[in-house]
């Protein structure tokens, strides 16, 4: 089988002669034992991550977090690309020939680590960045989030829906946000705080984004106009990934 990456062309059956990281090799061998090697190369290729070492670990931080994986059972139930890292999450908890999962290190800067690659492997950078944020109840709600954008960019990888560039305009602003902390993070705290126990995240979103940009105008002074025009820019671009035209994916967020 044939799949495009950034560079090539692949044949699955070939990966072991393809020169890449031997630690994609080693994923390989255990999704292909297991099933799940075309699920993994879809993920693979939404994330851009066929030449990044941590590739596997950068997914797993994402995927495996016991909230995320409760979280994925409930979605996979009505949504391809949520029962896609479902399937790889459970086999990841159940096969022990993988190696057990541990976050990615962050010693180096996630722009160091992807200089040059920004543009491209915007995904993987926001899935990678650490969060600025104390709260644990918030940095649980942020990590659904990056869970969300997963999916979302699956379903540009599997051909269900074309995001254009807002899909990469709102995990550039996310992961700025998590790396700067600060009034960068207020939009995505609004979010958080008005979509807290929901039972369907983009349904919700389409009903509750107009709402929240209306009471954040109502707090707004003429020395905070260019703050709100900016909070109210990036949620409007989170709404348009919600706006899509199929599924509804169910709630990410946390119980109140």
């Amino acid at each position: 089988m044939l799949v495009k990456t950034a560079n090539q062309q692949i044949n699955i059956d070939e990966f072991s002669t393809l020169g890449l990281d031997p630690a994609w090799e080693k994923s390989f061998g255990w999704a292909s034992k297991n099933g799940i090697g075309l699920e993994l190369l879809h993920v693979i290729n939404a994330t851009w991550l066929w030449d990044h070492p941590l590739g596997l670990k950068i997914i797993f931080s994402v995927i495996m977090p016991e909230h995320n994986r409760s979280l994925l059972s409930a979605w996979a139930k009505c949504d391809g690309p949520a029962a896609t890292l479902n399937r790889i999450a459970k086999i990841a908890v159940s096969d022990p020939s993988i190696e057990p999962y541990e976050p990615p290190s962050t010693a180096r800067s996630v722009t160091a680590q992807f200089k040059g690659l920004l543009p491209t492997h915007y995904l993987a950078a926001c899935l990678l960045q650490p969060i600025r944020e104390r709260d644990q109840t918030k940095i649980e709600w942020f990590c659904k989030f990056k869970l969300w954008l997963l999916c979302h960019a699956l379903y540009h990888e599997m051909g269900k829906h074309n995001w254009g560039s807002n899909l990469h305009d709102v995990c550039k602003e996310f992961r700025l946000a998590c790396k700067d902390g600060g009034a960068r993070l207020d939009p995505f705290l609004e979010l958080a705080n008005n979509a807290r126990n929901l039972d369907e995240f983009d349904r919700q979103v389409l009903n509750k984004i107009d709402n929240i940009l209306e009471a954040i105008e109502s707090r707004v002074s003429s020395e905070t106009k260019e703050r709100f025009i900016g909070h109210s820019n990036i949620l409007m671009l989170v709404k348009s990934l919600a706006g899509y035209s199929g599924p509804t994916l169910p709630v990410i967020l946390a119980d109140r």
